[in-house]
């Protein structure tokens, strides 16, 4: 099980660092508009980062409290050809085999 060390609130998308690679840092952006979630895919193989943006399909929910995030529905990444599944919970990543 991997953990998230820390959230972090941004003012922008655009203020999210380019390069994530570790996944001690969840992102999160919030404009007017939208929110975005930003971390890097917890695989370890792929090297890519996943965005979340609330304004486009599929749907999902965040509960942060306390620096502890969970992120309804589970994730994958498929566009960078990792399909591994998981669930984000209290800053905890639960594989789904």
């Amino acid at each position: 099980m991997n953990e998230i060390i820390k959230c972090k609130y941004v003012s922008n998308y655009i203020d999210i660092p380019e390069n994530i690679k570790c996944l001690d840092t969840i992102y999160i952006a919030k404009n007017d508009k939208e929110k975005w979630i930003v971390f890097a895919c917890p695989c370890g193989k792929c090297d890519q980062k996943i965005i979340l943006n609330q304004a486009n399909p599929p749907y999902w929910e965040f509960i942060l409290m306390k620096n502890k995030i969970t992120i309804s529905n589970s994730l994958n990444q498929p566009i960078s050809g990792c399909f591994d599944k998981f669930h984000l919970r209290n800053n905890n990543i639960e594989w789904i085999n």
